[in-house]
């Protein structure tokens, strides 16, 4: 099994870096092949298994997006081949047509799908519980950027949170095996059932990493995130 990191240089914010270690701990033979953004990519050549980007800073993406945008017909290629892409943060900012920035700049993104970012001026604090494949899925997101236009289809239908922007009921990008999501932190050990639907798309044992230990982390977690008396609605902060 290949494992492409794209452009962890830009990318390592929030603790995302969790979903490459514990990807590697439950196949501990993958290859791991770390990509600047000043190089060619691995999968330009090749075929590999498993592509991983995550959240950067806002002033890094036009860069982010400009490097995969030379690759991008391959890149196009191995998501309809059915490659895994788990994209998180900002850098599904990346997959759509363009970011519009709250001074009125507009920076074009790679286009794969038919929506748009706009950034405002408040950041959005919440939970997330929502649901994919009968799969609970549990999350939390911070951003300043809301999500436009035909998100379809979404990865998690949520039950509470804030979705692609105030007025969706959805969160996130599901296309074949891409999952593009704004969920921050270790999304996979946090979510050890969506850990296992993955590691079953690669063809690979779904037996996890730490399993006894990461499903009573995350029972507990969704006893709380269902609790009637907590709040997913929305925590708002000037940016």
């Amino acid at each position: 099994m290949v494992i492409e990191v794209l452009y962890p240089e830009l990318g390592s914010l929030y603790g995302e870096y969790g979903n490459l270690l514990y990807l590697t701990k439950c196949c501990p033979k993958a290859e791991v092949i770390r990509t600047n953004h000043k190089s060619r990519p691995y999968f330009a050549d090749n075929d590999v298994d498993v592509i991983l980007a995550s959240s950067m800073l806002e002033r890094f993406q036009p860069a982010a997006a400009e490097a995969l945008r030379l690759y991008l017909n391959r890149f196009r290629e191995l998501i309809e081949k059915g490659t895994v892409v788990l994209f998180t943060g900002n850098t599904v900012d990346l997959l759509g047509e363009y970011i519009l920035r709250e001074e009125g700049t507009r920076e074009e993104m790679l286009g794969l799908f038919p929506y748009h970012t706009e950034i405002r001026d408040k950041r959005i604090n919440s939970l997330l519980l929502g649901s994919f494949e009968g799969i609970k899925v549990i999350g939390y997101k911070a951003q300043n950027a809301q999500l436009f236009g035909k998100i379809q289809p979404p990865f998690i239908k949520l039950d509470g949170g804030c979705g692609n922007n105030r007025d969706d009921g959805n969160e996130g990008i599901h296309y074949r095996n891409l999952f593009a999501t704004y969920m921050t932190g270790p999304l996979l050990p946090q979510n050890p059932l969506l850990m296992k639907y993955i590691l079953r798309l690669l063809g690979h044992d779904d037996t996890l990493a730490f399993e006894e230990d990461a499903m009573v982390a995350y029972e507990n977690s969704l006893r709380e995130y269902e609790d009637p008396a907590l709040s997913h609605d929305l925590i708002w902060h000037n940016v």
